[in-house]
Parts: C-alpha cells; structure tokens; sequence
C-alpha cells in the first residue's frame, strides 16, 4: 500500500468529529513536544488532530568543519478512539562554512507510521541547511531548511527557534517546525502539514 494512502486513511479517521537546530560540535539534546499538529487537505477529505511526543538529537565532529548529525523524533496523535504514531529519523554528514554561522547536509531519512496494530515505513534522502546565530555570549537565534525525498513523497520543513546557554556546556532551546509532505503525482491531491513546537535542554562537550 502506498504510504500516502496509509497517511492519507489514518489521517482523516483520526479527524472524523474533531522543531533548536543541530550545528556544529559535539551536542545532544532531549525534548519534549508539548503540541504536534497534523493538517490534511485533499480531494476526498480534510482534518486535523493533534498530539504530543518527543525528540532527541546529536552532533559530533569529525574536523572543525564537518560533522555528523541525526534525529528521532517520535510522537502520538489520538482522536475518534483511535492513535496514530508518527516517527521520523535522520543521520547525516554536515559541512560548516568557513567564517559563517551556517551549516549546509546530506542525510538519509526515515519515516514509520504505526495504526490500528500496524505500520507502514520507508526511507529516502535529504539536504539540509541551518544556522545558529549568537547573540551575546549565551543567547542565540537558531533555524534550519530541509528538503527531503522519501518514497512517492516529498517534503519541505523548516524551524525557527531560540538556544540559551545556562552554565557551562548545559543549556535550554525551544523551536517551532512546520513540515509539508506532497505526494507525487496524486490524483486525490493529498498534503500534509505537520507542525511540532519543542522545549527542551541540551548539552555541548
């Protein structure tokens, strides 16, 4: 079964009656996403349900300029007695440019979607780009830009968020991340928006 069906079908019975980007150096961070929101709009339906979950990321160097990064982000929607798990995950290799707060990736993506005692996966790729932008010397603005091919879909995300420095390496962020899958060449016209807003804490060694 195509995945946009599965998506598609979880989707609309859920409804019935109803992002501190990684960067360079060595880091790990655990959320909490107090709000998740999924929007489908297609030709057959619409609706929308939200949820909660969580998220952990990491960054390790390789030189000054190039690291490793990756991301689980697991969360559950329920609604209309029924729930809907939604993971998604990433490991990548990034590039820092000289001079610059920005990053620029490649990753490979992954994407599980439990319902009803089954599940449907899939993998593809991805190309990233983020920034962390300081703003005295424990106050900064982050953001990134992703563009993903997974299956017969692809998607757009970005995030925009904020990382304080508490003490030391340990610090706090929170983000907001939209995501827009678009099936292709869907006859029905089926999007979907997933929006996640995150707290969380994070560490750099």
């Amino acid at each position: 079964m195509k995945m946009k069906k599965v998506i598609g079908g979880c989707l609309l019975a859920l409804s019935a009656g109803l992002s501190t980007s990684v960067y360079a150096g060595g880091s790990v961070a655990l959320a909490y996403i107090p709000e998740s929101n999924i929007e489908i709009d297609s030709d057959f339906g619409s609706g929308d349900v939200d949820g909660d979950g969580f998220s952990f990321q990491a960054s390790f160097d390789i030189t000054k300029s190039v690291f490793l990064y990756g991301d689980y982000f697991d969360r559950e929607f329920e609604g209309n007695g029924e729930s809907l798990d939604w993971k998604t995950g990433r490991l990548g290799v990034a590039f820092l440019i000289p001079n610059s707060p920005v990053w620029i990736g490649a990753n490979l993506e992954s994407i599980e979607i439990g319902f009803d005692g089954g599940s449907e996966d899939e993998t593809g790729f991805g190309i990233r780009a983020g920034l962390r932008l300081p703003v005295g010397e424990r106050f900064a603005f982050t953001g990134e830009l992703g563009y993903s091919d997974i299956a017969d879909a692809t998607a757009l995300d970005g995030a925009l968020g904020f990382a304080l420095t508490i003490q030391g390496g340990l610090g706090v962020f929170a983000d907001a991340r939209l995501t827009q899958y678009e099936p292709d060449d869907d006859p029905d016209n089926i999007e979907f928006n997933l929006t996640d807003y995150r707290v969380g804490v994070r560490y750099d060694f």
